[in-house]
């Protein structure tokens, strides 16, 4: 999900990676197998509501996915501070940790 959305936000010299006209219908597929807009684990709230408001068009349809980008961010924020992820969370995973550790800085 998270290389799906990262091909299409950052530059393909940067990523390594190709955008492909798939990325958002992957991004949806994983995001619904992830219990969708319904989902309650913290580090979905936390990871797919950052993308979700960053750069909603790689979701999807960008006004929907800023609606669902601003839903799970403020769900993330009312969790209490011992379910909410730190810098720990992301540690040794590669460039989905190392992106979620740099952006999620501000908010641990």
């Amino acid at each position: 999900m998270f290389l799906a959305w990262y091909s299409c936000s950052e530059p393909g010299e940067l990523t390594g990676l190709p955008e492909g006209p798939q990325s958002a219908e992957i991004f949806r597929a994983i995001f619904q197998d992830l219990e969708g807009a319904g989902a309650s684990d913290p580090e979905v709230l936390f990871t797919v509501g950052l993308m979700a408001s960053m750069f909603p068009y790689c979701c999807g349809d960008e006004h929907l996915w800023s609606t669902i980008g601003e839903d799970l961010n403020r769900r993330y924020d009312d969790l209490p501070a011992t379910e909410r992820m730190n810098s720990d969370t992301f540690r040794g995973r590669g460039a989905y940790g190392q992106y979620f550790s740099q952006v999620g800085k501000d908010r641990w």
